[in-house]
């Protein structure tokens, strides 16, 4: 164990302290163990104000509603595909499945997300304003 963190085993109002106890000490005696770290070299196990919250700053907020629309639109696009060839007159009356395999047949892996570049770019940077402002 490293020699900076300090441990406190408490153990009181268990039973099985009254039978380690001598006779002359009261029943829930407290046992306190501690490490030779000192005070001053010691890392606290606990922030010294756990409930304070930080204040995002407007890059923060931009950079979190940027990575945001970036996941969600990764995640849909495929989605978005299939709808976009279901609404198409070449496709017209094909279900979801049928859809898909369409875009497999002529397309591959790769026409699901056919169109995602230019889609990221002004999704992230509109939501980035969004989040910011």
């Amino acid at each position: 164990m490293h020699p900076k963190f300090m441990i406190i085993f408490v153990i009181s109002s268990m039973p099985f302290v009254s039978s380690f106890s001598s006779p002359s000490t009261s029943k829930h005696k407290d046992i306190i163990v501690k490490s030779k770290a000192t005070k001053s070299n010691a890392i606290p196990l606990v922030p010294k104000n756990p409930t304070a919250k930080r204040e995002l700053s407007v890059g923060d907020l931009a950079l979190a509603g940027a990575l945001a629309a970036i996941v969600g639109d990764v995640g849909l696009h495929p989605i978005d595909c299939i709808k976009t060839v279901q609404q198409s007159d070449l496709a017209f009356g094909m279900n979801l499945l049928d859809s898909s395999k369409y875009i497999w047949d002529n397309f591959g892996f790769n026409g699901f997300y056919s169109g995602l570049g230019p889609y990221l770019v002004g999704d992230s940077l509109g939501s980035a304003v969004k989040f910011a402002a």
